[in-house]
């Protein structure tokens, strides 16, 4: 047989291989491997395997449906996505993430979801919708005060809001009114507090030590202990002569840690670092595993409910957060003798699940004496979804 034959048989085979190899192993791993309902590499959650639904157009929605999730779920998505980034970032010294912006001294910022549109005034809530918010919020308060039970809604800034200075100039001189201008204008007025204004708080303070993670789209320890201060004054006011003080130390050592979220977004981890805040204190609140009745209602994995307890303290809270309220946890939790955590502002699916029935259930269960509603800024219309 002529070598030169044979070889080019088997180049021909191999490639050949190779070819239905790529075609078929993120198949085949996209149906053997378990779903993710949330990719690290985006810090997104991802599309979930959609429902069979009757009707007009059905088969049509499914198949929409589906197509989302198959992008999602595709085997070794998170790995094509991460040699991207990385390879834009070697060979063009560039971010290959579009939702990430390189500011200035190391500063990473979030864009996506509008979050820099939002802070130079370019989207902007209706009258109707201003309207709808200050209905939803009340509704929520007189449904629960008519049961003895407090409420509170805590907006936590977006990391552009407390520094903007950081940014590239283009966004630092295009600032105006932003959508939580707007809401603050129209439900802070005449009397009103709707929702607390944590920004006066912490802008008093961002110029002493950092409050934010300069790789990361979130608040640190720190910024988190001045957000928490500045939410108990006003549970202070509405439960007087109650023991709410905690002892921290926060933020005189600092330690170097791995980068944020945005780091990896923009496949940068591997070269960069963060620096935070530790805490030092006498921590005496404690986990505590949910009964039978609250783990039933709460099965969704992705509200990923958290309960502490102490001893010597005598109210309850449920506090309805998202990923914001995670680093004030172990402030909150001195504070209360129990509190119920529960991720409500993931996605659609955790707020439809929370719906007002549901929580009726929470509430009949746990018997809060107030409930925290916590959001991040840049999901401030989530409230009206």
């Amino acid at each position: 047989m002529n070598p030169a034959k044979t070889y080019n048989a088997i180049t021909d085979w191999l490639l050949i291989v190779l070819f239905l190899g790529f075609i078929f192993i993120p198949l085949l791993l996209a149906v053997t491997q378990p779903d993710k309902i949330f990719s690290e590499e985006e810090k997104r959650p991802l599309a979930e395997f959609p429902k069979v639904r009757s009707g007009v157009g059905a088969v049509v929605d499914f198949a929409r449906r589906f197509d989302t999730y198959y992008q999602d779920h595709f085997g070794l998505r998170e790995f094509f996505i991460r040699r991207y980034h990385r390879e834009m970032k070697k060979r063009f010294d560039g971010v290959g993430a579009s939702d990430v912006v390189v500011g200035k001294d190391g500063w990473l910022y979030y864009s996506g979801e509008g979050a820099l549109d939002d802070l130079m005034g370019r989207l902007r809530l209706t009258g109707e919708q201003l309207n709808l918010l200050s209905e939803r919020v009340e509704s929520n308060r007189g449904w629960l005060t008519q049961q003895g039970i407090r409420y509170l809604t805590v907006v936590s800034p977006n990391k552009q809001t407390i520094y903007p200075e950081f940014l590239p100039d283009y966004y630092q001189q295009g600032k105006k009114e932003s959508r939580y201008d707007q809401v603050l204008q129209a439900l802070n007025t005449g009397g009103k507090n709707q929702i607390i204004d944590i920004r006066p708080a912490l802008l008093a303070q961002k110029d002493k030590k950092r409050l934010y993670d300069k790789t990361d789209t979130h608040w640190n320890y720190l910024g988190a202990y001045y957000g928490y201060r500045e939410i108990m004054k006003h549970v202070v006011e509405l439960f007087p002569g109650h023991d709410f003080a905690g002892y921290f130390n926060v933020g005189t050592s600092w330690q170097k840690e791995a980068a944020g979220d945005l780091a990896v977004l923009s496949a940068r981890e591997d070269t960069l670092s963060e620096t935070r805040p530790m805490i030092f204190a006498w921590i005496r609140a404690r986990e505590k595993e949910l009964n039978d009745p609250l783990k039933g209602i709460l099965s969704l994995d992705k509200l990923q409910p958290h309960y502490t307890t102490r001893e010597d303290r005598k109210l309850r809270a449920l506090v309805l957060h998202d990923s914001f309220m995670n680093p004030m946890k172990v402030f909150i939790s001195e504070s209360f003798a129990e509190v119920l955590y529960i991720w409500k502002y993931y996605d659609e699916e955790t707020m439809s699940t929370l719906n007002r029935e549901n929580l009726q259930q929470i509430i009949d269960e746990f018997q809060p004496d107030i409930v925290l509603d916590e959001i991040v800024e840049r999901h401030l219309f989530w409230l009206i979804l």
